[in-house]
């Protein structure tokens, strides 16, 4: 669980990074950050995965 927040506040970190790039101007090197927030999505998809799975095999 710990793990899920950890990334998650990664991704809201990178996320407010590029908006202040984007807002900066320099919408090209936002548009190229936004590869790093599908990778956190991933992750976070991952580890809810692995969440369910714990969950449902205690059940």
């Amino acid at each position: 669980m710990r793990e899920i927040e950890r990334v998650l506040q990664q991704m809201l970190h990178a996320g407010r990074d590029l908006a202040t790039r984007y807002a900066h101007g320099h919408i090209e090197e936002s548009r190229a950050g936004l590869d790093q927030i599908n990778g956190y999505a991933e992750q976070i998809e991952a580890l809810l995965t692995q969440l369910e799975k714990a969950v449902t095999s205690r059940a």
